[in-house]
Order: structure tokens, then C-alpha cells, then sequence
């Protein structure tokens, strides 16, 4: 059986108060799971570009697992906060007109850092959507990976009284999905799910406390709501992203083809402890916690059964 809501016996599901560009596997595994978790609220996912994730949720009512992938075992989750998928260049009036719906109170986008260079398709799509709500007060969260990302967006889509752009940090290891992963999540589930994530036990969502309206009750899952994110933005762009590149450069050259297989190299291990301790932590704010940011830094990089390819 493919995963449906008449399949699954999904009732009560929440309605529609979240618009995100971008439906691609990370924000299922983050942002999606995230909102699911603190109930609630429901999200409309657009693709911007290929139709491909929304031929895959349509038919499931945008319904979809995660495989989280903990050292030890597989453990699934299914989704419901999805209630719908759009592809803006064929649906671009229902999106818009979504952007546009007064009970939409947050726009979030996942559109890789080249979806904010010019030509932006789907900035100008937000744009217009944005014109549309004629004055209504909407937060406009980013949750990619780029410095100050909410300031970006504010520069790109110009200054609105009506609209507040927090700036966001956001983490969780998404490999590709790849058949094994599908049929994996086959055999736990019972059901036949084309839009299956995988991801890691660990995520991290900080946010910055700016919005213009409500919003979910994300700190129930954990998000960490704060005053400023720019700390903690330089904690995982140097930290974690700095550490993974490393592994990614050295591990190769050493004939590793996966990050645990880097970590487990006591060269590579080496050279990255060096990374941190000499060069990264002199530059990092003293109020955080990077010893315990890198103790759970290990553990991610070390689970075996991530096969979090270097390339």
C-alpha cells in the first residue's frame, strides 16, 4: 500500500498557516519534522523549479516518512504536517494566492544559496506574493545556509512594515535518499512511500525572536529561540561546516569515501582537532558551549551508518 491518508487513517490534520519555497528532502527532514512535532500548524510546500517532490506527495496526500538513522537501528517517523505540495512554474497563481492567504503567517524558504543570486525565480515569486497580501503581517524565516540570511532576504525583497525577517541557523546531516533507504523504510512502515527522507537523530534550529505574527510553538521541539543568532551561526559555520569540509579534502586524498570513515582515520582526526583548537575557537564568541557542541559533533561524524559520502 502507498502511504495515503486513507491508508494511514490520518484525521485532524492541521490547517495551512506556513508557506515554504522549497520541498526538497532537507526540509522534510528539518523544518517539516520540527513543525510536526510541535503540532498545530500545517504547511504548503512549493517546489520551485522541478516537479519532481510534488509528484511524489500528491498522490500521498503530502504525507511522507523519515528514516532517522541512529548508530544502532532505523527508526521511522511519519509526517502530517504537509497538506500541500505545489510546482511554482506551472501552479504560480495558486502559490501566490497562497503567499497572499490571510491565515498564512510565515513564509520559509530552502532554496540553496544560489536561489538568492540574480536571476532569483523564486525570490521574485515571494515577492509578488508578499504585494499581494496588501499590508497583512507575515514573517519571512530563511533557513539556509548563509551568513545573516534574514538580512539578505530583508536587502533582496526591501524593507516592508508589515514583514520581519529573523535571521535562522539550521543543522540535520540529509544524505540522498536511494532505493535500499525506500525499501527499508517499506519493510518498517508496511507502506510504500516515494518521498521518504533519511536523516540524522540530531538537529539544531535557532531563531532569532522577530516575528510579525504567530507563529508554531517550536521550542516544544527544541528549537532554540533567541535574542541574536549570530553566535550560533558562527559556531556551526566554523565548527561544523569547517570540520566537514576538512574531512571532505583530507579524508579523500586519504581514500576514505565517508565522513565516519574520515573521522576514523587518526591523521585526519588529528588535523581537524587542530582546525578547531588553533584556528576556529580564538575566533568563536566565549558565551558558547563548544566543548559540548563538539562532543555532539563527534558522535554525528562517527555514526557508521550514515554513509555521509565526502564528495
Amino acid at each position: 500500500m502507498r502511504l495515503s491518508e486513507a491508508t494511514r487513517a490520518v484525521a485532524d490534520r492541521p490547517p495551512v498557516g506556513i508557506v515554504h519555497l522549497g520541498a526538497g528532502a532537507f526540509h522534510r527532514a528539518h523544518q517539516a519534522t520540527f513543525t510536526d512535532d510541535a503540532g498545530d500548524w500545517g504547511i504548503c510546500a512549493v517546489a520551485p523549479r522541478h516537479p519532481e517532490t510534488v509528484e511524489q506527495l500528491a498522490p500521498q496526500d503530502g504525507l511522507f516518512g523519515v528514516l532517522v538513522r541512529h548508530p544502532d537501528e532505523d527508526r521511522p517517523q511519519v509526517v502530517r504536517c504537509l497538506r500541500e505540495a505545489l510546482h511554482a512554474p506551472t501552479q504560480r497563481a495558486a502559490v501566490i494566492a497562497r503567499i497572499a492567504d490571510p491565515a498564512v503567517h510565515i513564509v520559509s524558504l530552502t532554496i540553496t544559496e544560489r536561489g538568492y543570486r540574480q536571476p532569483a525565480p523564486a525570490i521574485d515569486l515571494l515577492a509578488e506574493g508578499l504585494a499581494a497580501r496588501d499590508g497583512a503581517p507575515v514573517t519571512v524565516l530563511s533557513c539556509d545556509n548563509l551568513p545573516r540570511n534574514g538580512e539578505v532576504l530583508a536587502r533582496l525583497l526591501g524593507e516592508r512594515d508589515h514583514v520581519r525577517f529573523p535571521c535562522s541557523v539550521v543543522d540535520r546531516i540529509t544524505p540522498a535518499t536511494t532505493g535500499a533507504d525506500r525499501e527499508t523504510a517499506r519493510r518498517l512502515t508496511g507502506f510504500e512511500d516515494h518521498a521518504t527522507v533519511v536523516t540524522e537523530p540530531f538537529r539544531q534550529w535557532v531563531i532569532e525572536d522577530r516575528f510579525a505574527g504567530p507563529r508554531p510553538a517550536w521550542e516544544r521541539a527544541g528549537a532554540q529561540i533567541v535574542a541574536d543568532s549570530a553566535p550560533y551561526e558562527q559556531l556551526k559555520l566554523r565548527v561544523l561546516n569547517g570540520s566537514h569540509s576538512a574531512l571532505a579534502y583530507l579524508g579523500l586524498l586519504r581514500g576514505a569515501r565517508t565522513v565516519d570513515e574520515a573521522v576514523r582515520d587518526d591523521k585526519v582526526a588529528e588535523a581537524v582537532t587542530r582546525l578547531i583548537d588553533e584556528d576556529v575557537a580564538p575566533t568563536l564568541p566565549p558565551q558558547l558551549d563548544l566543548q559540548a557542541y563538539r562532543a555532539a559533533l563527534d558522535e554525528r561524524f562517527a555514526n557508521p551508518r550514515m554513509a555521509h559520502r565526502l564528495e
